[in-house]
């Protein structure tokens, strides 16, 4: 996984909590994360923006931007929309119907079996 980070105007520290920040929201599916990239800008009368772009593979293109007063919150709240937005993503394939994989007749069966003493 390669990490970048873009920063205009913010502390080294806060660098260095978004990244870990980025890396613990990803956690999860880093064997399928290849590009983990995070913006961090301070803008006079918003404050900061934080904006973490991830690409999975098997889901593309995944974002989590905030803008607020306080540039640590802005990376905790878009850390944590990045992951929500993976998840999201990718839940229709974590949650396909599972195939009961009995074999009969040659053929595989689709529907689940019968439970013993169930009144079948």
């Amino acid at each position: 996984m390669k990490i970048s980070v873009v920063n205009m105007g913010l502390s080294p520290a806060v660098v260095h909590h978004a990244e870990t920040r980025a890396w613990l929201a990803t956690q999860r599916f880093q064997d399928r994360l290849s590009l983990l990239t995070i913006s961090l800008q301070k803008v006079a009368g918003v404050g900061a923006i934080c904006r973490m772009e991830a690409w999975i593979s098997g889901g593309g293109t995944v974002v989590g931007k905030h803008q607020g007063p306080d540039p640590v919150a802005c990376v905790e709240i878009a850390a944590a929309r990045l992951k929500h937005s993976a998840m999201r993503r990718l839940r229709a394939r974590w949650q396909t119907p599972r195939r009961w994989q009995a074999r009969v007749g040659g053929r595989y069966r689709t529907e689940a079996p019968a439970l013993a003493g169930m009144g079948r």
